[in-house]
């Protein structure tokens, strides 16, 4: 009579089982025996405890806490802000004028001022302005150096411009001499109008904005005006 042996491993489930054996004298009864079979548990030992978990886990969620707020404050500082701004022209005078050449000199000012909101410098540049005189265009002039508007400040910045006409139409120059010397106006009426572009750097932000303003230009030349 043999019994079933058990598995030596930690952790297992112990279940007992009835074998019966059948006795070598036929005139003995059977014999029922309970063996005690061992099956390996599933369960495995935690490899954490409480001292070390708590501690990690609060690490964890610290590290995502900071992170968090460290994104909310680069959106609140950096996150763009339409600036507003304002144009103006002023200070024009007619420098020069020859018929002969077709060309008329004109000095201005073009004030440009900035309410920068936005916790980084704004800078602006590529300021084009067109010159126009009854209704038809003399030229453009182009200032390209850059401007540059502190962080959270409203300033008035302001550009010295110096035109040359461009056009080769000459019953216009000479009308203009006429309307100034013939017909004796004391003021010529000029529009000035363009565009210039506003940037923020170190992000992608760029402001394109236009202007368009109608000046009275003393009708006289030089420095006797």
């Amino acid at each position: 009579m043999t019994n079933a042996t058990a598995f030596p491993e930690p952790h297992q489930y112990h279940y007992p089982v009835k074998v019966a054996t059948k006795s070598d004298d036929a005139l003995l009864p059977t014999t029922v025996h309970t063996n005690v079979y061992t099956v390996p548990s599933n369960k495995k030992k935690s490899c954490c405890s409480w001292r070390i978990c708590i501690p990690v886990c609060f690490c964890v969620l610290l590290a995502v806490v900071l992170l968090l707020v460290g994104i909310g404050l680069a959106i609140y500082f950096l996150y763009p802000r339409i600036p507003t701004i304002t144009t103006n022209v002023s200070s024009m005078s007619l420098q020069s004028i020859d018929l002969a050449a077709l060309t008329l000199n004109i000095n201005f000012n073009l004030d440009l001022g900035v309410d920068n909101q936005n916790y980084l410098d704004l800078h602006a540049n590529n300021i084009n302005a067109n010159v126009i005189y009854a209704g038809q265009t003399l030229g453009v002039v182009t200032y390209t150096d850059t401007l540059t508007f502190p962080k959270r400040t409203n300033q008035t910045q302001t550009v010295p411009l110096t035109f040359k006409s461009t056009t080769k139409d000459s019953s216009l120059l000479y009308g203009f001499a006429a309307t100034c010397s013939a017909f004796g106006a004391k003021t010529v009426a000029f529009t000035i109008n363009g565009n210039y572009s506003a940037f923020i750097q170190g992000i992608s932000y760029t402001y394109l904005g236009t202007f368009s303003k109608t000046v009275n230009s003393p009708c006289c030349f030089g420095e006797g005006c």
